[in-house]
C-alpha cells in the first residue's frame, strides 16, 4: 500500500474498475463504455431561463446610461426615487426581503464611504462592477430566488454610476426601492 486509500491505488490488470466517488452536479457515467467522461452535456439547442447564453446576455450594458440628476446637475431626479422606483419593487416582489437586504446594504456602505470621501470614481466604478457580479452568481446558485431583473437592475447601474455623486444617488433609488417593496411583498 502506498498510504493514499484505495481510490488513489492503479487499478490492477483484469480487473474491473471500481466506481469513484463524484462530486455534486457532476453527472455518474453509465455503462461504462469507451466516450463517457461522466461530465454533464450542456447540448441542449433552447437553453432555458438562467442559461449561460441567458445571464450573458443580462451583463451587456445598455445602450444608454441612467440619468439621476435633473438638468440642473445637482437634484436627484423625483421619478427615480418614486415611479421609477415603484416600478423596480413590483417587478422585484418574488425577490424575499432578506435576499434584496443583502444587495442594499453593500451599497448603503458604499453610501457612506462615498459621502465620507473615501471613493474615487475608479473605485466606484469596481465597486458596483462587483454589486454586478454579485448579481449574477446568485442569480445563476441553485435554490435562490434572484431573478433576472435584478441583474439588470446591476448591471444597467454598474454602466451609469461612474462618480461618487452618482454613487449616492443610485443609493437613493435603491432606498426608495427597498422601501416600496415592503408594499408589493410585505412578508
Amino acid at each position: 500500500m502506498n498510504g493514499k486509500g484505495p481510490q488513489h491505488q492503479p487499478p490492477r490488470a483484469g480487473a474491473p474498475n471500481p466506481p469513484r466517488p463524484h462530486s455534486a452536479g457532476a453527472v455518474a457515467p453509465r455503462g461504462g463504455g469507451a466516450g463517457h467522461a461522466g461530465t454533464r452535456s450542456s447540448g441542449n439547442p433552447n437553453p432555458g431561463p438562467g442559461s449561460d447564453s441567458d445571464v450573458i446576455a443580462l451583463l451587456r450594458p445598455p445602450s444608454e446610461k441612467e440619468q439621476y440628476f435633473t438638468p440642473n446637475g445637482k437634484t436627484i431626479r423625483p421619478a427615480l426615487l418614486d415611479e421609477e422606483a415603484r416600478a423596480m419593487a413590483e417587478q422585484f416582489k418574488e425577490i424575499p426581503n432578506t435576499q434584496l437586504r443583502r444587495f442594499y446594504d453593500p451599497v448603503v456602505a458604499l453610501r457612506l464611504r462615498a459621502q465620507a470621501g473615501k471613493l474615487d470614481a475608479e473605485q466606484v466604478k469596481a465597486e458596483l462592477a462587483m454589486m454586478k457580479a454579485r448579481a449574477a452568481y446568485a442569480h445563476k446558485r441553485p435554490g435562490q430566488k434572484v431573478p433576472a431583473e435584478l441583474v439588470k437592475f446591476f448591471t444597467r447601474h454598474a454602466a451609469s454610476v461612474d462618480s461618487p455623486e452618482k454613487l449616492v444617488a443610485f443609493a437613493r433609488h435603491f432606498e426608495a426601492i427597498v422601501a416600496y417593496h415592503r408594499v408589493y411583498n410585505p412578508n
